[in-house]
């Protein structure tokens, strides 16, 4: 690939974009990896790779999460009110098993990232331990480092089912890869 990003999701909006396809290796004894083949995203002026100091489209994208850790997947829940204000129906979020994630993310392919980032609030605290075990620094005695601090990254994906449509995915990894051909027309952003 052309252009190889490593660690500047802050500066790549996904808004809109599209996941062509997700996958997830996370065999035993090797460093689990989560990618995503996506469509439509927008790399911000501010990107070191980005030589036009514009907003920019890359082409088919893979975004490559290495020691991914999946901490949750929610079916996202609803709140149906009248137009009085009042209240007529609440669904909650259902979490995932872990022995579901793997079928879940094959319902993401061909869907839209409503958003995807670090987390600006806990949407899914109940289920994902923020900063979380697998996010704290750790140091032994002798002052070296036991577990790497890890980063985390959320996705809203709206599928085209008829019925909650819409995924919370909530994750924390070591690095991420973005890696593409082409920068393309400028973004029209509105």
């Amino acid at each position: 690939m052309k252009y190889c990003i490593e660690n500047e999701l802050n500066t790549m909006d996904f808004h809109d974009a599209t996941i062509e396809a997700v996958d997830w290796d996370d065999r035993e004894n090797v460093q689990a990896v989560l990618t995503f083949t996506l469509t439509g995203v927008i790399v911000k002026a501010e990107n070191s790779q980005n030589e036009m100091y514009t907003d920019r489209y890359a082409d088919t994208m893979n975004l490559r999460f290495t020691g991914a850790e999946i901490q949750a997947i929610l079916l996202e829940g609803h709140k149906l009110y009248d137009a009085d204000d009042r209240l007529i129906e609440q669904v909650p979020d259902r979490p995932f098993s872990a022995e579901e994630y793997r079928q879940v993310l094959k319902k993401f392919a061909n869907s839209a990232i409503f958003y995807a980032g670090i987390p600006k609030e806990k949407v899914v605290e109940n289920y994902v331990n923020f900063p979380g075990s697998a996010a704290e620094n750790t140091t032994m005695g002798d002052g070296s480092d036991a577990c790497k601090r890890k980063e985390c990254f959320q996705m809203i994906i709206d599928t085209d089912e008829e019925e909650n449509p819409s995924y919370v995915l909530s994750f924390f990894y070591d690095n991420a890869t973005a890696s593409f051909e082409h920068l393309l027309n400028k973004a029209n952003i509105m």
